[in-house]
């Protein structure tokens, strides 16, 4: 009887390695792949949702908003846009009550009415224009500070007190009442007092309460500003992101009015970029305050 108990050759060994190698590399391989889609579909579902989040947020403000603070129209008298911009910034839903005290938080005063007494400083933050922000985009930010007279610049273009609350242009720089002075309609009021609008011994009684919306300065985040409750002046306000993406682009046009048109329309666009890769773009145009 021949027993034959002959192993394998080492060219067999190595052969069998070769196989067991690329067989791993393979398997290796379609379990990255798997693994890189599911980062990459599971990144796109966050910034969905993400997206949908804040562009809610933007529509609920605008649609509420008696006023449009950023963009400004366009200036005929500048070389550059007032009316494209990558921040957007509206006052405050008139009938918003978070704390539920019964005075709608734009009430600063706590008297029934909103906005009826707005100060020289429109936004009472003691800074010509929105605290922090290049109100006109002319690449300055908060220019000329230095107390009231200068805070009385509430669009940043230089000039103080243009125009009054009449529903007219009346510096002719393509915005209406958007730099309202002490007396913001320069007619009636208090006679003795130009500080006290509403004619009730009271002055500066109320201010515009913004509510902003930025890209944050690494372009991760899109940030909302909102004022905080019970506020003494306008730098009372808190801030937190309502989208988050590894590239945010967000692009507000405020649009021209056409003669004849009763509403006046800002476009908006949100872009949020992944880190596996693709875009998600949101795009909406709004009415403003369509929803009063």
């Amino acid at each position: 009887m021949i027993n034959d108990e002959r192993g394998l050759t080492l060219a067999e060994i190595l052969i069998t390695v070769a196989i067991a190698g690329i067989l791993v590399l393979g398997i290796n391989g379609l379990t990255g792949s798997a693994y890189e889609q599911w980062q990459y579909s599971n990144e796109r579902q966050e910034m969905l949702s993400q997206g949908n989040f804040a562009m809610s947020r933007i529509i609920q403000a605008v649609n509420a908003t008696r006023r449009v603070l950023i963009p400004l129209v366009d200036d005929p008298a500048t070389a550059y846009s007032e009316s494209q911009r990558n921040i957007l910034a509206v006052t405050l839903d008139p009938g918003l009550d978070r704390d539920v005290d019964g005075f709608a938080d734009g009430d600063n005063d706590k008297d029934g009415l909103i906005d009826e007494d707005i100060p020289a400083d429109n936004t009472f933050d003691g800074l010509p224009g929105l605290k922090g922000v290049d109100d006109n985009n002319d690449g300055l930010v908060d220019e000329n500070p230095g107390g009231a007279d200068f805070a009385s610049d509430n669009d940043e273009d230089g000039r103080k007190r243009e125009d009054c609350l009449n529903g007219i242009d009346d510096d002719l720089d393509g915005s209406i009442d958007e730099d309202l002075p002490k007396q913001n309609d320069k007619v009636g009021g208090n006679a003795n007092n130009d500080f006290d609008n509403d004619g009730d011994g009271r002055t500066n009684e109320d201010w515009l309460d913004p509510v902003l919306y930025l890209v944050s300065a690494d372009g991760k985040q899109l940030v909302e500003r909102m004022p905080g409750l019970n506020p003494i002046d306008g730098t009372n306000y808190a801030e937190y992101p309502v989208a988050e993406a590894e590239r945010i682009t967000f692009t507000v046009q405020r649009l021209p009015v056409a003669v004849g048109a009763q509403a006046e329309l800002v476009n908006v666009i949100l872009l949020l970029s992944g880190k596996y890769g693709g875009d998600i773009r949101f795009e909406t145009s709004l009415r403003i305050g369509s929803g009063k």
